[in-house]
């Protein structure tokens, strides 16, 4: 089952939204359960099964979508954010780690189609990393990873896991993936980077800052640019 979120305070254009996923679903016989929200505080609160995507609006009675979104980066109850407005002025501040694009209103069905086909593919694509033969992390939901000896420690969006591993063992598992290796030390998913230097990344939200190998320096450079140019070209109304 597919869960779909859509937030607005306008009953008309959140029924719009549903009627086009609706349609969708049905043509590609797939079953979904859209969820509705009428505001950032209903959809902050909502603790049921995972979102796929959440149609967001950026103004909205009380906390508006930006604000939602920052808050909801270490989330694991919504998966990708699409906001829907028709205030573009905004759209730069709609980048973020969840953030799957921006989508003008009033929406059109072949443009919302075109979303949905862009996040159940990359949804598709959220590989399932097994570190051992019990414990499994999907890779979205890998911050960074810090080794310790002859162990790592997996820092996620849940929490902290800890595995008996050698880090390149652990950057083989992660290869063509979002988690790069930026030092001896450390390894970083890019999705999470918000600033990168020649010494350091710094990651979104909690600020935290970890070390760039002078090694490595070039190659994260080359990852993080084509991740950031494959983002935003992702993030271009379809």
């Amino acid at each position: 089952m597919i869960y779909i979120g859509i937030c607005d305070d306008i009953a008309e254009h959140r029924e719009l939204i549903k009627v086009i996923c609706d349609q969708y679903f049905i043509d590609r016989k797939m079953k979904y359960k859209p969820i509705m929200f009428q505001s950032g505080e209903d959809v902050l609160a909502y603790e049921a099964d995972c979102l796929m995507l959440l149609f967001l609006d950026i103004v909205l009675d009380g906390i508006n979508g930006i604000d939602v979104m920052h808050r909801l980066i270490h989330s694991e109850r919504i998966w990708r954010i699409l906001f829907v407005s028709c205030h573009d002025e905004f759209m730069i501040e709609t980048f973020g780690p969840k953030t799957l694009g921006y989508c003008a209103k009033p929406v059109q069905y072949k443009v919302v189609c075109k979303w949905l086909d862009i996040a159940l593919e990359e949804y598709d694509c959220n590989k399932v990393i097994w570190f051992n033969k019990t414990d499994a992390v999907a890779v979205d939901d890998i911050i960074y990873i810090q080794a310790d000896s002859h162990y790592i420690h997996v820092i996620t969006v849940g929490g902290t896991k800890v595995f008996v591993m050698d880090i390149r063992e652990s950057e083989r598992l992660l290869k063509d993936t979002t988690v790069i290796r930026i030092h001896k030390s450390y390894m970083a998913n890019m999705v999470y980077i918000s600033t990168l230097t020649a010494k350091f990344v710094k990651l979104h939200e909690s600020g935290i800052k970890l070390p760039v190998g002078r090694s490595y320096t070039g190659a994260v450079r080359e990852k993080y640019k084509a991740y950031i140019y494959r983002t935003a070209k992702r993030r271009v109304k379809p």
